[in-house]
């Protein structure tokens, strides 16, 4: 049995392939989604790709409440699918491709009411940052030089003049999260009512106060409005949890949600 075990050569570990044709077949590209204007004058197609790389898989990842973000994006643990957008003007059927940074990743906001610009967040790795794209032209750009918080709800849309959007902007004072404290401040307390009943799979609760402090640090946002035409921001709001937002149709109230 030694002697068996002296003979055998240990390989280096790496990633398996499948077959060439399972391969091609895993990897090709789903059909792409479009979104018309409103004044039905401008179409968009927008591609995506099938899965996520390896390295976005490992990237870190905060686990609490029921959601799992990325901690240096503000934003959920796995970046948008969608990477490539290309403008179309029915009824010609030739396209022009939108110019954006390499290894885009594109989350849809929409067309503003009046059908000039089209506005998308872009996932980069210092953050989600909000771009325009006008429609005439078929040019893209950052607007602003904020970054946006989508931890918890879409963090950018239109507002009804088509002269502002509403955004969400992180509003932790530190980039660091909370410390963890080197010991429980206080006993783990639990009730029991005597009663038996159902009780649901939950993943990722929160634990007790730390868990909850590094929960509103990332989730923490404030609401402002952000100019089309000058990428100046104004608070609208105080910083809190925010769920949902909602402003009424004639642009002078909003309907706000928070945790």
């Amino acid at each position: 049995m030694q002697q068996r075990f002296q003979n055998m050569s240990i390989t280096e570990s790496h990633w398996q392939q499948p077959p060439e044709i399972i391969r091609r077949l895993l990897s090709a590209s789903p059909p792409p989604s479009a979104a018309v204007s409103p004044d039905r004058s401008t179409l968009l197609l927008f591609s995506r790709t099938s899965y996520p790389d390896l390295a976005e898989l490992a990237a870190p990842c905060v686990r609490m409440g029921g959601f799992r973000l990325n901690p240096h994006t503000r934003g959920p643990q796995l970046r948008p699918s969608t990477n490539a957008i290309e403008l179309r003007r029915p009824p010609t059927s030739a396209g022009t491709p939108v110019q954006l940074p390499p290894d885009s990743r594109i989350g849809i906001v929409g067309w503003s009411p009046d059908s000039r610009w089209f506005a998308f967040t872009l996932t980069q790795s210092s953050g989600i940052e909000l771009w325009l794209l006008q429609a005439d032209t078929g040019l893209a750009s950052r607007l602003g030089r904020i970054l946006l918080n989508a931890v918890f709800t879409a963090p950018a849309q239109w507002m009804p003049d088509s002269r502002e959007l509403l955004i969400l902007l992180p509003a932790a004072s530190s980039s660091a999260p909370p410390a963890e404290p080197a010991f429980p401040p206080g006993p783990v307390v639990e009730e029991c009512h005597g009663k038996a009943g159902p009780l649901r799979t939950l993943q990722d609760l929160l634990r007790g106060p730390h868990d909850e402090a590094v929960f509103e640090h990332y989730g923490l946002s404030q609401p402002a409005f952000i100019s089309v035409e000058t990428g100046e921001t104004t608070v609208c709001g105080p910083a809190a949890l925010y769920a949902d937002l909602d402003p009424t149709p004639d642009g002078t109230h909003l309907l706000v949600t928070t945790l």
